[in-house]
């Protein structure tokens, strides 16, 4: 049978089920939490065994037909600062947080790394990236701020062979220097650059529109711009000095 009971703060009447003897629930008058009283020996059975300290929060079942409506059952927090261990395997408890780094979800299984300030989970990639919690605000937060210029890398890092900047372990192209760290991809950008054998005679042929095309080309940022303005600009200068020869020969006879 329902237990019927008073709120303690507000004295308004409420109803409850049975089933929820010696549980908490919330006055929709007041918003106060309550103590529901344990059933009787006539109740419908005893009170419920506590829930554990990480169990969310629910609903508690509708009450009679008659009885007040709104009581909502008020079950422990979830897990707050210090209560969960420092680094752990994502259970079912913080599967699903958003890592305050990366800013993605923490899924079943991942290696996670539990802020003991604010209780925020991380990645342990992302933590060990840092250092620190990401969480703004939090004390466990405070630390060098980054260089002017660099934004901090999230995951695994690796230093740049060339310039010895940090970047992500799977970097093919350093983000400092410019330079590849793939060979397949470096050798690919280097045959770019050459000169095809179409480009060389249209640069030997017609020397002033290939310097126009090459000057655009520079502009553009293309790589072959350069080279081309170097073959047209030699090519039109032994042009020159064998037109003088020329010249000169044809003179003294």
């Amino acid at each position: 049978m329902p237990i019927e009971f008073k709120c303690g703060k507000c004295g308004k009447g409420l109803k409850v089920p049975d089933t929820l003897g010696g549980r908490k629930v919330r006055c929709p008058s007041c918003t106060t939490v309550q103590n529901v009283p344990p059933a009787g020996p006539t109740g419908a059975g005893a009170p419920l065994e506590p829930r554990a300290a990480w169990a969310p929060r629910m609903a508690a079942p509708a009450p009679p037909a008659g009885g007040p409506s709104g009581l909502t059952l008020e079950l422990d927090r979830p897990p707050g600062p210090g209560q969960l261990p420092v680094t752990m395997v994502a259970n079912k408890v913080v599967a699903g947080r958003m890592c305050p780094a990366c800013a993605q979800k923490v899924a079943l299984g991942a290696p996670v790394h539990n802020c003991q300030a604010c209780g925020s989970t991380h990645h342990e990639a992302c933590w060990a990236d840092r250092g620190r919690c990401a969480v703004e605000g939090c004390s466990a937060s405070a630390g060098p701020a980054p260089a002017p210029g660099r934004t901090e890398i999230s995951g695994p890092s690796k230093p740049c062979i060339y310039c010895g900047e940090p970047i992500h372990a799977s970097a093919k192209k350093c983000r400092h220097c410019g330079e590849w760290l793939d060979p397949a991809m470096k050798r690919a950008e280097e045959s770019g650059e050459a000169l095809t054998p179409a480009e060389w005679v249209f640069a030997i042929l017609c020397g002033n529109i290939a310097c126009i095309v090459a000057i655009i080309w520079m502009i553009q940022g293309n790589p072959k711009g350069k080279k081309l303005f170097l073959v047209t600009l030699v090519t039109q200068v032994v042009a020159f000095f064998i037109g003088m020869i020329m010249g000169a020969v044809g003179g003294r006879r």
